[in-house]
């Protein structure tokens, strides 16, 4: 999954395959270079030695001001979206020491050419792009490529503020700092691409200012992720976030959203507390947002490491959450592939593996806290547990969620396949290896070689001209308790035949 992109410094040590912007660019703005312990920057039309300084961040900033007097630079207001330029930044291939913040306004782009910067001494934000105002736009792109920060801070590496356009991170690795990337407040099209975040405790941040002000459409691409706290967080009001190809690693919770739109495509997604987190915390009912949506596609797997862990935790009320393939797994005891502690979700699951593993372990619990009537569908599954493991269920739900839909899945190797369904459709399942179908019922569930304990109201349009066994009976629909019937709805009313 992971292709590692290798490029190499000035003591030839390798950053991974060869790559040919290892090299200084042809053209650039500023070309940085270390000359007998000063660091100079020549300009890179007319080879003048510009600015030069003993620390790399005061040479950086007094060309952050330069560019941000030049009124060609392509730094746009709400009246002036067209003309300027954008400004390159080239490094010579060497190892850098960064002892204090540098910013730079939108438009700059900064190729660091395979060389490793030290940013441990910076006790503030390393790398800032952007501006504290909200009103900013670049018609040209933002980022910076092809190198290695170091560091072992606790500030971030690298924030984006209210670059509206066009942000890139290409190729550039973050190695034991506390905090790798921050997107904040009105960034659009911004891409986060073929880069390490190793050993970073918090890699990835994104943060829309309200909802006027937010992010929106964000690609995070063939990363690989190790540390230690979250690796993506998604703050509220972010829209149309993508995690494709990536890999985490060791992270407590993997990522972390109440987002309005995210999607996982291709990536694997292992957590200790949890893979995702769909909420602020860890706590039940911790938010209660409207507009929360996660989508799992194919070829992800997400997974809990720990007992008492969780593959997906749902902490926000009404999120809405797809699953459409893939693999969700558990380790250990009194785990979870999927959990829900807010009430009112949405859940539908698609052709994906339940792999639960442990004693007392769920695919699906949802006992305290209910799914949305009529939005709880799982449909083509497989649900498998573990030869010799006890206090096992697939699907566990309470009497205050109604309407599920449970078809055409694999049950495999648990204590119980159900635990109390209520008013659902339960049909065209395969059972295997499962000591128990149902544990317990709440009135009607349409469950084939089950028997039901009273009659649905209202009625699913699933019952109509089915034959369904009816056992206990209330007395004043059907009859005396301790009675068997058939009833076949019509769509209207009930035919019933009381069995002898």
């Amino acid at each position: 999954m992971k292709e590692y992109v290798n490029l190499y410094d000035a003591h030839g040590r390798s950053l991974g395959a060869t790559n040919e912007w290892q090299r200084v660019p042809d053209v650039a703005d500023y070309i940085i270079f270390n000359d007998g312990g000063v660091v100079k920057a020549k300009n890179g039309r007319t080879g003048r030695i510009e600015f030069k300084d003993k620390e790399l961040h005061n040479v950086l900033n007094t060309i952050s001001q330069n560019i941000s007097d030049d009124p060609l630079h392509n730094v746009h207001n709400w009246s002036n979206w067209y003309g300027g330029k954008p400004t390159k930044i080239a490094f010579v291939p060497d190892d850098y020491k960064l002892r204090g913040k540098v910013t730079f306004p939108p438009g700059t782009w900064i190729d660091l050419c395979g060389s490793w910067i030290d940013i441990s001494e910076v006790n503030d934000v390393a790398f800032y792009f952007g501006t504290s105002e909200q009103k900013s736009n670049t018609e040209d792109v933002t980022g910076m490529c092809n190198g290695v920060l170091v560091g072992n801070s606790g500030h971030w590496a690298i924030m984006v503020e209210n670059v509206a356009s066009g942000f890139r991170l290409d190729k550039v690795h973050i190695i034991n700092n506390s905090r790798g990337t921050y997107l904040k407040g009105n960034v659009y099209d911004a891409v986060i691409s073929d880069s390490d975040y190793r050993w970073v405790d918090n890699a990835i941040k994104i943060e829309p200012t309200d909802d006027t002000w937010a992010v929106n459409d964000v690609r995070l691409d063939n990363l690989s992720l190790i540390g230690e706290g979250v690796g993506v967080e998604v703050k509220r009001y972010a829209e149309h976030i993508r995690i494709s190809n990536c890999w985490f690693e060791n992270y407590d919770i993997g990522v972390k959203t109440v987002a309005k739109s995210l999607e996982v495509i291709q990536s694997n997604i292992l957590g200790h507390t949890a893979g995702i987190l769909v909420g602020e915390s860890t706590t039940a009912e911790s938010t209660a947002y409207s507009e929360v949506s996660l989508v799992l596609n194919s070829g992800t797997s997400v997974g809990t490491l720990d007992s008492g862990g969780s593959g997906i935790l749902v902490t926000n009320k009404y999120s809405n959450i797809r699953i459409d393939g893939g693999s969700i797994t558990t380790w250990g005891d009194s785990s979870y592939c999927v959990r829900n502690q807010a009430g009112d979700i949405k859940l539908d699951v698609t052709g994906t593996k339940f792999k639960v593993r442990g004693d007392n372990s769920y695919g699906v619990e949802s006992t305290g806290y209910k799914i949305a009537s009529g939005y709880g569908n799982f449909t083509g599954n497989i649900f498998e547990g573990e030869s010799g493991k006890t206090g096992t269920y697939a699907i566990a739900t309470g009497g205050s969620t109604v309407g599920l839909l449970i078809s055409g899945n694999t049950f495999r190797w648990f204590d119980y396949a159900f635990y109390a369904p209520n008013y659902s459709v339960i049909t065209g399942n395969s059972y295997r290896d499962v000591n128990n179908i149902v544990y317990s019922l709440y009135n009607t569930s349409y469950i084939e070689g089950v028997t039901y304990t009273s009659l649905p109201d209202p009625v699913p349009d699933y019952f109509k001209n089915r034959p369904i066994t009816v056992h206990d009976v209330d007395g004043s629909i059907t009859g005396t308790a301790d009675s068997w019937w058939i009833f076949v709805w019509n769509g209207s009313t009930w035919r019933k035949t009381q069995l002898t």
